[in-house]
């Protein structure tokens, strides 16, 4: 946008934004009745648990159906109680959003002028260069890749220093989705993952993972939203600032998915399936997956990134920002 050099207007959602998602958890239950497409529960057709499509088939991570699904997820401000499916109308916007994940270049360009140094180095910035006097540099040919291996609160510190903030997990997916519900930043067409996002891999034992790419590698392919923002899905996870907090845990919800997928084989005679029992694949825009939050050396992944947005005026006020 000429605005705003590297970020999309998102419009005002003046009809409304009908917010719908779910939670992606295997543990807890899921309520068939508030799923009747089977987009998360198990059906018969479609159930690890029974081996119904082992790998090298299709992928049927799901959740185990049951009526109560109370506590599963997290709670978003308008509602009741913690549950797997969200659905709201909710009316946002106009807000900038950056059109491409934050970049390594970015990155080292913000650590050179914040002057940032982590308390705990550890997992911050995998495969960099750190030089005696704790100089961080990416290595030769990967400044176009999303930046990785930040915490969440390094991923807000970026974003504040450049008077940005994270986007609610509802803006990253308005600005996503559009208006019409699509599944995929591209449509609903299945057969485009690999062409218009990575496809996903399963690397096994001594199998490296070809990832990340660089984060304006599909946009000839049709792999831009209905906005004209790139690299959303299967490239890195992406930090949201929907973060949740209870009497136990604090967790922040994760938009996206990456392309690295765990082969999940367990003893005999399991066959081989495609799940990740204890964080599993969201590739979906209607799906999303939640972070437990420790502390930064343990939320830091090579595999999670993020971007940013921006409020103009005119939009929706804080802090959830719809109206």
């Amino acid at each position: 946008d000429d605005g705003m050099p590297g970020m999309v207007l998102i419009p005002r959602s003046v009809s409304g934004y009908r917010f719908t998602a779910w939670g992606v958890e295997v543990e807890g239950g899921c309520d068939v009745d508030k799923d009747p497409e089977y987009r998360v529960c198990c059906n018969d057709t479609c159930s690890f648990f029974a081996l119904k499509h082992p790998y090298p088939g299709r992928n049927c991570q799901c959740a185990i159906p049951c009526k109560d699904d109370r506590g599963v997820d997290v709670q978003f401000p308008w509602e009741d109680m913690p549950r797997r499916n969200h659905q709201k109308v909710l009316d946002l916007g106009p807000f900038y959003i950056d059109q491409y994940p934050v970049t390594r270049r970015q990155y080292q360009d913000y650590l050179r002028e914040s002057e940032y140094h982590p308390r705990d180095p550890r997992g911050f910035l995998p495969e960099w260069n750190v030089s005696g006097d704790l100089v961080y540099s990416f290595p030769e040919n990967t400044g176009n890749l999303p930046v990785t291996g930040v915490s969440l609160q390094e991923a807000e510190g970026y974003c504040r220093f450049y008077r940005k903030r994270l986007p609610m997990t509802y803006e990253w997916q308005y600005a996503a989705q559009g208006l019409d519900g699509r599944r995929y930043p591209w449509g609903n067409d299945t057969t485009r993952i690999g062409a218009a996002c990575p496809k996903p891999e399963h690397p096994t034992k001594g199998e490296p993972w070809s990832g990340p790419h660089e984060v304006s590698a599909f946009d000839e392919e049709g792999g831009r939203s209905p906005f004209n923002v790139s690299d959303l899905v299967g490239n890195v996870w992406q930090w949201t600032g929907s973060v949740f907090v209870d009497n136990h845990t604090r967790a922040a919800v994760v938009r996206g998915a990456s392309s690295y997928v765990p082969l999940l084989a367990n003893a005999f005679p399991t066959i081989p399936n495609l799940i990740s029992w204890y964080f599993q694949p969201a590739l979906e825009l209607d799906k999303h997956n939640k972070l437990l939050l420790q502390q930064p050396s343990y939320d830091r992944a090579s595999t999670l990134g993020f971007r940013c947005v921006k409020d103009v005026a005119g939009g929706a006020p804080a802090p959830y920002h719809y109206r």
